[in-house]
């Protein structure tokens, strides 16, 4: 259930899918290390060991319940932003215009709903 929400932002999609299965119960060393991807590809043997430890049911409980927040605020950000999407599709050249303005950064502002600010 990992998605490319922008709310994980804070964390790489790899950080996420190590610690939904650390979650889940896994907590091998070897094949949580696997799951890093780009650059900590260079360190798994410095990951290995950080992962190498103390994870409980009770870090499982705590861990989880941020997860599940990431993830429904990451799909209620989609919802939403398919919503706005939605909404504007009649205001497409408007919107072209407005982004043909120095400085203004069209996909910000449609991802704000501030166009309802902006005269078209």
């Amino acid at each position: 259930m990992i998605g490319h929400y922008k709310c994980f932002a804070i964390l790489f999609v790899w950080q996420v899918a190590i610690l939904d299965a650390m979650v889940r119960g896994s907590n091998d060393p070897d094949a949580l290390s696997e799951l890093a991807k780009g650059r900590l590809r260079s360190k798994i043997p410095a990951l290995k060991e950080s992962l190498e430890g103390r994870f409980t049911a009770h870090h499982a409980l705590l861990v989880g319940e941020v997860l599940s927040k990431l993830h429904y605020m990451g799909e209620a950000i989609e919802r939403l932003s398919d919503e706005i999407d939605k909404v504007i599709a009649p205001f497409a050249p408007q919107v072209e215009l407005l982004s043909t303005t120095p400085g203004v950064d069209t996909s910000a502002l449609l991802r704000h709903s501030l166009l309802r600010w902006v005269p078209v």
